[in-house]
Parts: structure tokens; C-alpha cells; sequence
């Protein structure tokens, strides 16, 4: 319950900030674009917000788990696991920064092919309405002469 309350209150924010965005902002953004960004981001924060309790936990969770590994298996393997988890720890941050890179390169892509395809629509729009052209002259000097 308490994260849909979080949820509500994040698109409220976010819903609010958009309101008080300038024309000149919502001019220059097209509104898929803008939509992808909000969700993205809403979907990064309420990911965060879901990690919050298991970091407050984490550190009591760490030190029970070595102290009984110490006093069942040896503080030796105690030891070791510890290694191991600063092992993966530093080869889940290497991991996450590369993953970062991978999708602002294909945030980027992305954000070139929406361009691309608006530039076409517009481009096709500009052609359809070269193609009525002589369609709405006669209709506009049938109309002028009567």
C-alpha cells in the first residue's frame, strides 16, 4: 500500500513539473519524447525507492551472516566470503557502469530515431498537402467567383 502512495505522489511531482513547463519547452519537445522520459525516470525512481529498506538492512543482515559463518564454518571461510562478496560488489559497479554507457549510446539512438521519423512525417504531410494544392485552388476560385 505504502508504495502505491509513493508512486501517486512521484507522478503527481513529476505531472506538476510538466504543468509548469514553459510552450516554448513543450514546443521544442515532442510529446512521445517527453512521455518516455517521464516514465523512465518514474520508473528509476520508484526502483530506487524499492532498494531503500534492504539498504538499511544490509549492514545487521552482513554481520549476522559472518558471524555465523565464523562460528559454524571458521572465521577462515568467514574470511572468504567476505572476499568473494567485495569481489562481486566491485564487478557489479564495473558492470553498472558499462550497462549506463550501453543505454545512453542507445538512449541516444533512440532519441535520433524519433527525430528521424517526425522529420518523415512532417516530410510526408508537406507532400500530401502539395498533392491537394490544385484540388483547393479550383474549389478556392469557384468560391471567389460566385
Amino acid at each position: 500500500m505504502t508504495s502505491i502512495r509513493m508512486r501517486r505522489t512521484l507522478v503527481a511531482v513529476i505531472f506538476d513539473k510538466v504543468c509548469h513547463l514553459s510552450m516554448k519547452s513543450l514546443m521544442a519537445t515532442n510529446s512521445g519524447k517527453l512521455i518516455s522520459v517521464i516514465s523512465a525516470d518514474l520508473f528509476a525512481a520508484e526502483r530506487s525507492l524499492a532498494f531503500t529498506p534492504l539498504i538499511l538492512a544490509f549492514p545487521f543482515v552482513n554481520a549476522f551472516t559472518y558471524a555465523l559463518i565464523g562460528f559454524s564454518s571458521g572465521w577462515i571461510n568467514s574470511l572468504i566470503v567476505f572476499c568473494v562478496w567485495i569481489f562481486m560488489v566491485i564487478i557489479q559497479f564495473c558492470s553498472g557502469r558499462i550497462a549506463k554507457r550501453v543505454k545512453m549510446r542507445d538512449s541516444a539512438l533512440n532519441d535520433e530515431r524519433l527525430k528521424l521519423v517526425t522529420d518523415m512525417v512532417v516530410g510526408i504531410r508537406t507532400l500530401k498537402s502539395y498533392g491537394w494544392e490544385n484540388h483547393y485552388l479550383q474549389k478556392i476560385t469557384t468560391v471567389r467567383k460566385h
